[in-house]
């Protein structure tokens, strides 16, 4: 399979800003969404920052605190139940809050990781049943 490095996204939509990465190389993906997303913050200046992949919470946490931006880190799950790498741990203490779905992950994620349980938020997923 071919890939150009300035392929049509498949993704765009009147309602949503999604930016497209697609690359044969997964680091050239990362270092577009990196540079994508410093040049957004710095551009944009934005009051707080909200991230919602803790793998990559560490880059966003380091730009944020650069630029010294608030920001916050939601969580689903499983991803937070395991022992993160300490630089993680770090970006999540220092964040201005860390938003969840449910208390189970709340007190998982707070055991194994030395977590302080008043940095979370609740936030349950909601349905809208009207359609």
């Amino acid at each position: 399979m071919r890939y150009s490095l300035n392929r049509a996204n498949p993704y765009l939509s009147k309602n949503f800003n999604f930016q497209y990465f697609k690359s044969p190389l997964p680091q050239l993906e990362r270092l577009k969404i990196a540079i994508a997303l410093f040049l957004r913050i710095l551009r944009q200046r934005p009051n707080h920052v909200f991230w919602g992949h803790i793998k990559l919470a560490p880059l966003v946490g380091i730009m944020s605190q650069y630029l010294n931006i608030p920001y916050t880190v939601i969580t689903y799950g499983k991803e937070v139940w395991e022992p993160l790498t300490p630089r993680t741990k770090t970006i999540l203490r220092k964040a201005a809050g860390i938003w969840t779905i449910s208390r189970y992950t709340r007190k998982l994620a707070c055991s194994v990781n030395q977590l302080d349980e008043a940095k979370f938020k609740m936030l349950p997923p909601a349905i809208d049943d009207s359609s």
